[in-house]
């Protein structure tokens, strides 16, 4: 039998919807050195009757129904557990992937010596409509030393290539030698910054590719895709498990890098009110100042440009979000005494 090179996982859960397109993106491209691990967790539509009818005809592919909804950390690790290919790649089941992607994976895997494979993306609406294209530019990563690591884990991680799995294939030796899995208790969004961070700290050499595989589905009722909520204290309870994850890992005094790089993404994407609330809560808690004191500085810098147009409350609240962030306290005092008297 010839040797599985790349196992593809693909958690179904309420994709109904989108399903098809994604499974008629990967079929076709098929071959007896790929296989194709479906997990069930659970759907309550119609998601699995499609699979079903979809792959009948197809020899290479494992359809796996879990017995409770775990989330999709648990699925993903379901099937990892089934996984026979020297490298697998998690794909999402309501996004889909580009033609030729799978052979292009498969010549470079064959030709090089790979522990992990980075690659572009298209970000794309539900009319099919292209938005963007992630701007990787190919090259080859050597680590040599501890230092370099850490530099990649929190430039290159969190500011050039991120977290997501879907953009990377990863090599099952690192996994299976080091343990590696999905935090299987983790129901909050962004289930793939524990797992790439703690693959990346194992993995000696990095290889990204210009070429874009994937498209990436922007759904209007998507958790990252939302604008309405904030997600800083989601992410501040993220960190924290990292935190935990790496308590006997070298790389924990790395940690208020890293902490800071998941912050940012997210005070990037949240309103002056929001920010000013979660900092308020944790205004106690001296993890939240292992932030680096620059991390709020592109906010502040854009409140600073746009504070004309800015509603009285939001000038507030950044006045009062700033002095926390800078251990201000009198001028902390200040701002919250104005706003209990303006507000």
């Amino acid at each position: 039998m010839e040797r599985i090179k790349l196992s593809i996982i693909l958690p179904v859960y309420r994709v109904e919807k989108y399903i098809k397109r994604c499974l008629e993106s990967i079929l076709p491209q098929l071959t007896s050195e790929v296989e194709l691990i479906i997990v069930d967790d659970c759907s309550p539509d119609r998601s699995i009757d499609v699979c079903k009818e979809l792959i009948k005809d197809w020899s290479q592919i494992q359809l796996i129904s879990r017995k409770t909804n775990g989330g999709l950390s648990a699925a993903r690790n379901t099937g990892l557990a089934l996984a026979n290919g020297r490298y697998c790649w998690f794909i999402d089941s309501d996004d889909s992937i580009e033609l030729q992607s799978i052979e292009r994976i498969i010549h470079y895997l064959n030709h090089k010596d790979v522990n992990i494979l980075i690659f572009n993306h298209t970000r794309v609406n539900e009319a099919g409509e292209r938005i963007s294209i992630s701007q990787l530019k190919e090259q080859n990563i050597i680590i040599e030393d501890e230092s370099q690591k850490m530099q990649i884990l929190c430039d290159y991680l969190i500011n050039k290539f991120g977290f997501e799995v879907w953009g990377k294939v990863f090599s099952m030796k690192i996994i299976k030698e080091n343990n590696l899995d999905f935090a299987p208790n983790n129901k909050i969004f962004a289930e793939d910054i524990c797992f790439t961070l703690l693959y990346l700290y194992y993995c000696p050499d990095i290889h990204i590719l210009e070429e874009s595989f994937y498209f990436y589905l922007i759904r209007s009722d998507s958790i990252m895709g939302s604008k309405n909520t904030s997600k800083l204290n989601e992410m501040y309870s993220l960190s924290n498990l990292i935190f935990n994850l790496m308590e006997d890992r070298y790389f924990k005094q790395y940690y208020n890098l890293i902490y800071s790089g998941i912050m940012q993404i997210e005070y990037n994407n949240s309103k002056w009110c929001d920010i000013f609330n979660f900092l308020l809560k944790h205004k106690e808690d001296s993890l939240l100042f292992r932030l680096n004191k620059s991390v709020l500085e592109n906010k502040r810098k854009h409140f600073e440009v746009y504070s004309k147009k800015t509603s009285l409350t939001h000038i507030l609240y950044a006045k009062v979000a700033i002095s926390i962030l800078q251990g201000k306290e009198l001028e902390y005092r200040f701002w919250r005494y104005i706003i209990n008297k303006v507000l």
